[in-house]
This record gives C-alpha cells, sequence and structure tokens, in this order.
C-alpha cells in the first residue's frame, strides 16, 4: 500500500464531497486504496485535514487570478470576465473543490470564509470593469454588484445543479446593452 501525498488525499477530499457523497475518512480511505490510520500521517483530524483543503485550493485560486486588460468596449471586457471565470469554475482542477465548498459554505465556517473571498475576487474585477466603463462614481455601484452577482448565481447553478453554461456569453452581452440604454 503506498502513502498517498497529502496534495492526493486533499484532492480527493475535495472530490468525494464534490460528487455529493457523505463524506468520512473512512470512504477517503478505502478511495485512497489506504488504511483510515494512514491519513493520520498528515492529518491530525478530519477538521484539520479540511483546512488545508480549503487553504491548497484557495493558493491554487489566487495563483489564477486574472489580470484585467480593459479595453474600449464593455461588452468585450465583461465577455472577458465572464469567460475567465467560467472556464475557472468548469476547470478540471477547481470543479469539484468549488462544489464541494459550495455544498459546505452553510455548515462550515472556513467554507463559507473561502466561499466569500471567491466571491470578492469576482466583485471586485466586476468593479473595476464596470469603474473603468461608468466613471468611478456611485453610477458603477449597482450595476457591478447586479453583475456579479448574476454571474455568481450562473456559476452556481452549474456547479450545484449541472446546467448548462451554453448561455454564458450571452450574459456579458444582455447586461453591455442594458447598462448602456
Amino acid at each position: 500500500m503506498k502513502i498517498k501525498s497529502k496534495e492526493e488525499i486533499l484532492e480527493e477530499c475535495a472530490a468525494i464531497i464534490g460528487s455529493g457523497e457523505d463524506f468520512s475518512l473512512s470512504l477517503l480511505a478505502n478511495q485512497l486504496g489506504i488504511r483510515k490510520a494512514s491519513l493520520y500521517h498528515h492529518f491530525s483530524s478530519k477538521e484539520e485535514m479540511l483546512g488545508q483543503m480549503y487553504g491548497m485550493y484557495h493558493r491554487r485560486l489566487v495563483s489564477q487570478g486574472y489580470r484585467i486588460t480593459l479595453s474600449s468596449s464593455l461588452e468585450n471586457d465583461l465577455g472577458n470576465l465572464v469567460a475567465h471565470w467560467t472556464a475557472l469554475y468548469l476547470s478540471d482542477g477547481f470543479f469539484l473543490y468549488l462544489r464541494a465548498l459550495m455544498m459546505l459554505r452553510f455548515k462550515d465556517r472556513q467554507a463559507e470564509e473561502e466561499a466569500r473571498s471567491l466571491s470578492l475576487m469576482l466583485s471586485s474585477q466586476s468593479r473595476v470593469v464596470m469603474e473603468h466603463h461608468l466613471g468611478d462614481g456611485k453610477g458603477a455601484e449597482t450595476p457591478y454588484m447586479l453583475f456579479s452577482s448574476l454571474l455568481e448565481k450562473k456559476l452556481e447553478d452549474i456547479l450545484l445543479y449541472q446546467r448548462d453554461e451554453g448561455d454564458m456569453d450571452e450574459l456579458s452581452k444582455k447586461f453591455a446593452r442594458f447598462v448602456s440604454h
């Protein structure tokens, strides 16, 4: 029986939770093909394991940060923002973790904090785009809050309910037209 790396264990932890199964250390050990006691080589408790899972994925998400290159078109900039976040949420590296995070956020304080941090990243990027096109004043506040909320809701629907993301491009087009009128 090969001892698994901490990273492999944390990735499998996210995969189990993200698949909707009831997570337990026994199930995790079984999925990894190791004894439950082997998990304690890396973690002192289930809570420590979850905390380290959040930390590992948080660092990965931050490293995928989005550098906004603003253009003269609100529709184009919103489209780039939507494309970036959609690709991130649907990527093999993050899909199950983000799904797990959404499932745990109402039960686990650290999951709630991580979900809030992710929301703030998306929101602040939306704000930068709106302020570039609508000005720095209060005129950009409502549109950026509305846009980031809509985008988050659509991404959450994809994660939790496995809804089709086909109309994600339309979000930026319709919103740009809405704000421009």
